[in-house]
């Protein structure tokens, strides 16, 4: 079966949420979960929905992932990686998900919809760094 890419840039202006300082590896490093290492983005970037730049190459890629659903704690049917950048403002959150266009699930496109019955991205930003309280965000390959 042939595979394919497809990528999304996903935007977040976390920066004054709760004013989370959005470089702060020693906050980072005292977090019992997983941590990541973000690219400082110098210069500009072209927030097109593609990750085509070379920036977007040059941050670490996140490829370690566990299912959620339909097995919890199983092992990811399709590769997916991410890779994050910031800037003093914003977080970028690029993902790119291997999966086989024709079988990706969604139907959602209302927004604030559940997309349970979609292929769906979720994360979660721990701004407050006690693994309690933090900021959920999901979405699908309808945007």
């Amino acid at each position: 079966m042939k595979r394919t890419a497809q990528s999304c840039v996903l935007i977040l202006l976390v920066g004054h949420l709760s004013g989370f300082p959005l470089a702060n590896p020693s906050a980072a490093q005292e977090s019992p979960g997983v941590t990541l290492q973000a690219l400082p983005l110098q210069g500009d970037l072209d927030l097109d929905g593609r990750i085509l730049e070379e920036l977007w190459f040059s941050a670490v890629p996140i490829t370690d992932f566990t299912q959620q659903e339909p097995v919890e704690g199983g092992v990811p049917s399709e590769k997916t990686e991410i890779r994050v950048i910031f800037d003093e403002d914003n977080l970028y959150i690029g993902v790119i998900i291997y999966d086989d266009p024709e079988e990706v699930l969604a139907y959602q496109r209302e927004r604030d919809a559940m997309l349970s019955t979609d292929d769906r991205f979720m994360w979660i930003l721990d701004t407050f760094l006690d693994g309690r309280t933090g900021y959920f965000f999901e979405i699908n390959a309808a945007g």
